[in-house]
């Protein structure tokens, strides 16, 4: 049978107790030694994940993990690899590259699961590991400058098979290729190729299977390590920087401290602490702060020409800009904030798109010499088309729902300029208390909207239908 061991720190409470139970019943020492001397006793493997960047935290369990392997219990040690950067100086790479290299121990890497990625610092401390093993669908390369004193010890990127990826990543076919890595698409089969980790075979009612016999261990940061950790993740850290300052700004427009303050404080106070761990560059910080000062001011002191900054600016450049008694500049001024509103989710929707393209069609388009416009156009649009159907799609919904942008900025004018139907409903239902016809408009509203989207849908997948025939017959 397997033994899976989950190593956690316990509290102090519970760690007091047991030390004082083991105390109490003289049984401390005779237990390690029967262990020890048992002839069946198996040793156990370790196993580490590696995920995020390599911060302080997840650099110093690593180390302190390799420092406390003991060849007569731990039979190897296992880092799940997912780690694309790195934010620690290079000192503390070129300590764990020698503990890697000098450990007593075998220390195997495996880069899963599957999506997984080990570029960068990681990438060059896998390559010095025993054993190496990468499941389908993840990615290991981009090794960068070679860190002095790393590249000594294991050649780095010396050898035929490593020299071409400083900057190329390779995926699971490749990598077992060219003998980098071997296949192991789960981390059980990582675990049974490692040396000394013993299997058996069970025969059950669905056939036989494998399972494991030697103990496996894992290893993972506290609670409190592992929040500090979180912390320190780019996202996470900018989350909290515009969360903290938004909830501060709020709280001094409102009287007294409450609640928004001290949660905006604290999210601050957090967002320091990663900003100090990670490589962050001085002016993406400033631009942060201005872009939160300028929310923070009410947005007519940039636009109104006779009170804005943005305004008076214009006009001291010879133009007429004034979104209040201008039509044109307060359709301008809508649809530039209603699409700055919607870049971030199409962005982040091509890009799930682009990173799902399989890396064959890159490689084969190196092969063929082809261009950058050409990897484009054949490449990468007919295979994100269905991503961009579906931002098109939602853009097209929301250009029937917008609302807060012209009832913010104009409020419907100059005149009736932009009142919309969405501002006609609210003003229908709760500025003039007709909510019998607002709701009977609102439900027309909503299946023309309904009616709409689907024609839109149904011509769009009608026409891709009719393009993948078309191949299909000329091929």
């Amino acid at each position: 049978m397997s033994h899976l061991l989950t190593a956690r720190p316990p509290s102090r409470r519970l760690l007091a107790a047991l030390v004082l139970a083991a105390a109490f019943l003289g049984l401390g020492a005779p237990v390690a030694g029967a262990h020890a001397g048992h002839e069946g006793y198996l040793p156990v493997v370790d196993v580490v994940e590696v995920s995020g960047f390599l911060d302080p935290v997840l650099v110093g369990m690593m180390a302190d993990t390799l420092e406390s392997l003991d060849p007569s219990e731990t039979v190897a040690l296992v880092f799940q690899v997912d780690s694309t950067a790195s934010v620690v100086p290079d000192s503390e790479i070129l300590r764990l590259a020698r503990l890697i290299v000098g450990s007593e121990v075998t220390v195997s890497f495996w880069v899963g699961p599957s999506g997984a990625r080990a570029t960068g610092p990681i990438a060059q401390l896998v390559v010095l590991g025993d054993d190496i093993g990468i499941a389908p669908g993840a990615r290991l390369g981009s090794f960068g400058d070679p860190i002095q004193g790393v590249a000594e010890l294991g050649a780095l990127l010396a050898t035929d098979a490593l020299a071409d990826l400083r900057d190329a990543t390779v995926g699971y076919d490749e990598a077992v290729r060219r003998g980098i890595a071997r296949p192991a698409p789960v981390l059980l089969e990582q675990l049974a190729g490692v040396p000394g980790f013993e299997v058996e075979t069970v025969v059950g009612e669905d056939g036989e299977t494998i399972q494991p016999v030697t103990t496996t261990r894992f290893r993972q940061l506290d609670v409190v390590d592992q929040f500090f950790h979180t912390v320190a993740s780019p996202a996470v850290t900018y989350l909290l920087l515009l969360i903290g300052m938004g909830l501060l700004l709020f709280e001094l427009y409102t009287a007294g401290v409450g609640i928004a303050g001290a949660i905006g404080a604290g999210c601050f106070l957090l967002s320091t602490y990663g900003l100090g761990v990670l490589p962050a560059r001085g002016w993406a910080v400033a631009l942060l702060v201005v872009a939160m000062l300028a929310y923070a001011i009410d947005v007519q002191v940039f636009g109104r020409i006779d009170i804005g900054l943005l305004g008076h600016g214009l006009e001291s450049l010879g133009l007429d800009y004034n979104y209040t008694q201008n039509t044109f500049d307060a359709w301008a001024t809508i649809i530039i904030m209603d699409v700055w509103h919607w870049t971030s989710l199409v962005v982040l929707l091509c890009y799930s798109g682009l990173v799902a393209i399989p890396e064959v069609y890159y490689q084969a388009a190196r092969i063929d010499g082809a261009s950058r416009w050409a990897v484009f156009r054949y490449i990468q649009l007919p295979k994100i088309k269905r991503v961009l159907l579906i931002a098109v799609l939602l853009r097209f919904m929301d250009s029937f729902m917008i609302y807060t942008e012209p009832f913010v900025v104009t409020g419907g004018g100059p005149g009736n300029a932009t009142t919309f139907l969405s501002i006609d409903l609210v003003q229908m239902a709760i500025g003039q208390f007709d909510l019998g016809p607002a709701a009977a408009m609102s439900l027309i509203y909503f299946l023309i909207i309904l009616l709409l989207c689907w024609v839109f849908y149904t011509l769009m997948t009608v026409s891709d239908q009719a393009v993948s025939a078309t191949k299909g017959r000329t091929n």
